[in-house]
């Protein structure tokens, strides 16, 4: 849902009681007026017709020493009267200028929040679980943007390369391993010679499961450490650091290459996980084979 759709549905649900009228828009948020709430567009649509500047604020409105500034002129007969009626309202408001603006839901009198908007907006929205994963994780930004692009299967495999019908000169097949299979996301991380050497050498077992969401949570489970996500998102990471070098810059794809930098990165996560799991970490680290 793009921006803008966001917000005209927020303008569909929530009315103002206005005070500063800083935060409303004059004609398309919902007001309460002469003890009614609604839009002056769809009130008075014969005066909104020779509107200037349909996004001006009710403060902006108010404090303008000319109130025919904002209105192509003449105005007909009906809209001079809807003008007069408006102007009485607005003079009859009780108001505190200096307060801000309540909102509130429309139809109610329940004030509004950022999270209640949210959760109104996007209840009947799909979201992957996994994603939820990413921004609880202690990686750095850069690990967590590289998470969401693995976990949406966005990441430029081969695969994707080829669905978006770039010429590949070296084919599809996984630069990793001899099994001529194709560079897919599943494949590259978890069914590739080099990647299963990767999860082997972590005893994180990615067997069972009917969806990505579910080898996750029986891996996690199977894990048995708080640190699950940091280090198999580290370790996919790395991954892909090295399958880039073959790819990129036709160098080997040495496990103990990678083994190297992947300890180096998770050593680093003593300083970013909580204090309470820092020992286990620096623990876990310390039994890993060398």
């Amino acid at each position: 849902m793009d921006i803008c759709k966001v917000m005209h549905h927020f303008r569909e649900c929530a009315w103002v009681q206005i005070n500063a009228g800083d935060t409303a828009l004059m004609w398309s948020d919902n007001l309460q007026l002469d003890g009614q709430v609604s839009t002056l567009q769809l009130r008075y649509p014969r005066l909104y017709s020779y509107v200037k500047d349909p996004w001006i604020t009710i403060l902006e409105f108010l404090d303008s020493q000319d109130i025919f500034q904002h209105f192509h002129l003449p105005l007909s007969s009906q809209a001079f009267d809807d003008l007069n009626i408006l102007q009485s309202m607005l003079g009859g408001l009780n108001r505190t200028p200096g307060s801000k603006d309540n909102w509130f839901w429309k139809g109610t009198a329940k004030g509004y929040s950022p999270k209640l908007f949210c959760s109104h907006t996007f209840a009947s929205a799909s979201f992957n679980p996994l994603t939820a994963w990413i921004w609880k994780s202690s990686c750095t930004m850069k690990i967590k943007v590289f998470a969401w692009m693995l976990i949406m299967d966005r990441l430029n495999t081969k695969d994707m390369v080829d669905r978006r019908h770039w010429h590949l000169e070296d084919g599809v097949n996984c630069a990793l391993c001899p099994l001529q299979t194709r560079e897919t996301r599943d494949h590259q991380f978890f069914n590739c010679n080099f990647s299963v050497r990767v999860w082997n050498y972590l005893q994180i077992d990615w067997a069972s499961g009917d969806s990505m969401a579910h080898l996750v949570l029986n891996a996690s489970r199977s894990f048995r450490k708080p640190f699950f996500t940091e280090v198999v998102f580290i370790a996919c990471w790395n991954i892909w650091i090295i399958r880039n070098a073959k790819v990129f810059r036709h160098e080997r794809a040495r496990f103990n290459r990678w083994r190297s930098a992947f300890i180096h990165d998770i050593t680093l996560m003593q300083y970013r996980v909580k204090v309470a799991f820092k020992d286990d970490l620096l623990r876990w680290i310390s039994f890993l084979p060398p």
